[in-house]
């Protein structure tokens, strides 16, 4: 029977795959040794110079496999605290593991590492993929998860004890002329909440934390053409498209007002106001990308020309979204997520064959074309679009250290009506790095 008991991390596939991975390692080190001393001992003679060479090799890799086990084993004690979030949040699992072992370790810190890409002027751009942390690889101490509410109600209150990070933060937030900035470990927590709740992030895309307000982002627009080359023959050439998108970020900003008597009587006022911050910030950047803006003008992924589109769709039904499946993969591109709206979700989810009375009426669900391309709906897409596409070609620029949250007391008339204000401003963009990877429907109807 084996030591250690992995069932408990059924439900956390990265806990349960590291252990019976590591298990495996460590019997196939042992036996590997005690095979080496049987064979000696069947001969009776001492083990040779290359077979004591082997096994010392051997039992280093047993240790270290025994002491991964032995961290995983540990891991078993706080499995009861987690295990209520894990199907809902899955960086609290992470967090937690952090906040056990003191500190990120230099696995958890490489598992979060984001890819460096470099623009036309040679500068160096973190891109983070899906299920990266900004907070764990800039190497951020870690806060409880409601804090970044808590530490708004503190500095709006003047009640320390709501948030006892708070004094070392003010040290280096204070802001005379405008209140306090939350502190950049506190901003990181927020993006990352943000991009977890944001149906762009969810679909794959990667965000780019950009060292300029204007940066140059190379593209393929179209791929070269092979062709069969008899020895001694010229070579045939073929143009290859590339391109570069200019990411112009845009500011996007909201004051928002709240009254002191909120913030002080309600129990809640924190994680109510985090809980706004991040929802409505992530719902602003999908709306933002996907569908655009008219003040100033800016083509979201609904109208831009870099895409190709079916039009005039009309009623919609499941074979425009086989068509656009079959079209990426004619491509070579492989899709992975199509966003839709609620609305037009539902009217697939009710497309039936047969009358019920002439023939059997049944419900039609998802071709196979569609299998493993995963469906998600958001109301920042209009009833009129709907997008298919290999996300990870889309990179969404945010600034580095300019998604900043600000809060006063005394700016505007706030102060003569005893009200906070809290100034939420992010500036972003995207690109598309590879046009191929993209299909739009278009001219949708209810």
């Amino acid at each position: 029977m084996s030591k250690y008991d992995y069932s408990k991390y059924h439900d956390c596939e990265k806990y349960g795959e590291r252990f019976k991975k590591a298990e495996k390692a460590l019997n196939s080190a042992t036996n590997s040794v005690k095979a080496l001393l049987a064979l000696a001992e069947s001969q009776d003679r001492d083990l040779t110079a290359s077979e004591e060479q082997e096994a010392d090799k051997l039992m280093k890799q047993a240790e270290k496999h025994s002491e991964e086990l032995d961290r995983l084993e540990q891991l078993r004690a706080f499995d009861r605290d987690v295990s209520s979030d894990r199907s809902h949040d899955p960086q609290r699992v992470i967090d937690l593991e952090k906040e056990r072992d003191g500190g990120y370790t230099p696995a958890m810190a490489a598992c979060h590492k984001p890819e460096i890409i470099k623009d036309v002027n040679g500068a160096e751009i973190p891109v983070y993929s899906k299920g990266q942390s900004m907070a764990i690889w800039n190497r951020d101490k870690q806060y409880a998860p409601d804090t970044f509410g808590r530490y708004v109600v503190a500095l709006a209150t003047g009640r320390q004890e709501v948030c006892p990070e708070i004094k070392a933060a003010q040290m280096t937030t204070d802001n005379a002329g405008g209140g306090y900035l939350v502190p950049s470990p506190l901003e990181r927590m927020v993006i990352d909440r943000v991009r977890n709740a944001s149906v762009l992030a969810r679909s794959g895309a990667r965000f780019a934390d950009l060292p300029n307000g204007t940066t140059q982002i190379a593209t393929v627009d179209s791929g070269a053409t092979f062709s069969s080359v008899g020895e001694g023959n010229t070579i045939p050439e073929s143009s290859v498209s590339f391109g570069s998108k200019l990411m112009v970020l845009q500011k996007r900003a909201v004051l928002i007002p709240m009254t002191v008597e909120l913030l002080e009587d309600s129990y809640n006022a924190g994680q109510v106001i985090q809980d706004a911050v991040v929802r409505d910030a992530a719902e602003d950047m999908d709306n933002f990308i996907i569908s655009g803006s008219t003040d100033p003008e800016y083509t979201g992924l609904v109208t831009t020309g870099s895409i190709s589109e079916t039009g005039s769709v009309g009623a919609i039904a499941w074979e425009d979204f086989h068509n656009m499946a079959i079209e990426l993969r004619a491509a070579n591109e492989e899709p992975n997520a199509y966003i839709l709206n609620p609305t037009i979700a539902g009217d697939c989810d009710i497309l039936t064959t047969g009358d019920g009375s002439t023939s059997a009426k049944s419900w039609l669900g998802a071709p196979p074309s569609l299998d493993g391309v995963q469906r998600l709906q958001t109301g920042n897409v209009s009833t009129a679009y709907a997008i298919m596409a290999d996300w990870s070609q889309l990179m969404i620029g945010i600034k580095q250290g300019t998604f900043r949250v600000e809060i006063s007391r005394d700016a505007g008339d706030y102060f003569a009506k005893d009200l906070v204000v809290l100034k939420v401003v992010y500036r972003v963009d995207y690109a598309i790095t590879r046009n191929s990877a993209f299909r739009r429907l278009a001219g949708i109807t209810t």
